[in-house]
């Protein structure tokens, strides 16, 4: 399977922008599995249990960066 970094939109008061990302961010992994869709993304953060620290490993402005949040409820 031909994996590619997932690019990711960001919207004013997001989720996505909760947990640090950036529009632009292209979103390689989630704690290490490697990710190739939005779809997947979704799939990986709903089976996450509630409160659990999260990474995202990413590239922004050519830069590998490491993102760390705890996901929130309503947000």
């Amino acid at each position: 399977r031909k994996l590619a970094p997932v690019e990711y939109t960001t919207m004013e008061n997001s989720a996505a922008q909760h947990m640090g990302l950036e529009a632009g961010d292209l979103l390689l992994s989630l704690d290490g599995v490697a990710l190739s869709s939005c779809d997947e993304l979704d799939a990986l953060l709903a089976a996450s249990p509630a409160s659990a620290r999260l990474e995202f490993s990413l590239l922004r402005d050519s830069q590998q960066v490491t993102l760390s949040f705890v996901p929130q409820e309503g947000v």
